[in-house]
């Protein structure tokens, strides 16, 4: 068996496309490319697949990642030209490598970064400026029907500002995610209420390695074929 980790952009016009709907996506493509994936024993033998961070639905990305797991060893070229050519458009993969670690994507990374634009009767700059004033930004969260007071501030890693675009360094992953909403509701609670998105793209992934904050696809996080 071999894996491939590849790289794929996200566009606007498939940003409401669920995460559960894009992984429905890539395994119709995969299907129709005929090549030999890897599937699960049992009654109901399932693609394996593996896609990273979930991408909010109606946010567009520049860098997302999956695992794609296959019976055969393939040339990266080939996987990537024949994807392509049988995902719908939107979809855009960018790159790919063989992953020989045992860590999945969805449980590697620890960072993102989002880019936010938004109306506001502030400045983003101004916003920022108030955000780094906060000594703690409380928000309730809900999931499952359960709902938990959390505070974001340590999840807020950066902010700058272009105009009207934010730039957002956050946590992202297993042991602490922020979502950009999050992010957006605490500056209408605590600084603006007139904030608006206008759009939220994603446009970086990291994990770490060695206190070091590497890409997805670094030969660090790949690891070596033994």
């Amino acid at each position: 068996m071999s894996i491939i980790r590849i790289k794929y952009q996200k566009g606007e016009q498939v940003n409401f496309v669920s995460h559960l709907e894009t992984m429905r996506v890539f395994i119709r493509a995969l299907r129709r490319t005929h090549l030999k994936c890897h599937y699960s024993m049992g009654f109901n033998p399932q693609m394996h697949l593996v896609f990273g961070l979930p991408l909010p639905v109606g946010v567009s990305s520049l860098a997302e990642y999956a695992d794609l797991y296959f019976d055969e060893d393939y040339d990266i070229r080939e996987v990537i030209s024949l994807l392509q050519k049988e995902i719908p458009p939107g979809f855009d993969v960018l790159e790919g490598e063989y992953l020989f670690s045992k860590k999945n994507i969805m449980s590697d990374i620890c960072e993102a970064i989002y880019e936010i634009t938004i109306e506001s009767t502030l400045t983003c700059q101004q916003i920022i400026e108030q955000v780094h004033e906060l000594t703690i930004i409380e928000i309730e969260k809900t999931r499952k029907k359960k709902t938990k007071i959390i505070d974001i501030k340590p999840m807020i890693i950066q902010l700058s500002a272009n105009k009207n675009v934010m730039t957002l360094t956050c946590q992202a992953g297993n042991f602490g995610n922020l979502h950009p909403r999050i992010f957006l509701q605490a500056i209408t609670q605590y600084i603006d209420k007139s904030v608006r998105e206008v759009s939220i793209k994603r446009i970086a992934l990291f994990t770490k390695r060695n206190e070091k904050l590497v890409t997805p696809l670094d030969k660090l996080v790949l690891g070596e074929k033994i």
